[in-house]
């Protein structure tokens, strides 16, 4: 069975503001599940999201090696 967090959680660890993780959600990238009233995710979506973060370099460092 799917692990679900609450998204108060996912905003935690993903270091983004609320409002991201709905956004993502609009675009199809991290579903979000209501139960008992209350948003959830699932974690498997979310450390793979913290994955695609933590591969991501910051700009500043990209073009300093040019």
């Amino acid at each position: 069975m799917d692990e679900l967090m609450h998204i108060n959680d996912a905003v935690i660890i993903l270091e983004v503001d609320r409002s991201t993780i709905y956004r993502w959600s609009k675009a199809g990238r991290l579903p979000i599940y209501k139960k008992a009233g209350k948003s959830w995710v699932k974690k498997e979506d979310v450390e793979r999201i913290q994955k695609e973060i933590g591969e991501l370099k910051p700009l500043h460092q990209i073009e300093d090696k040019k």
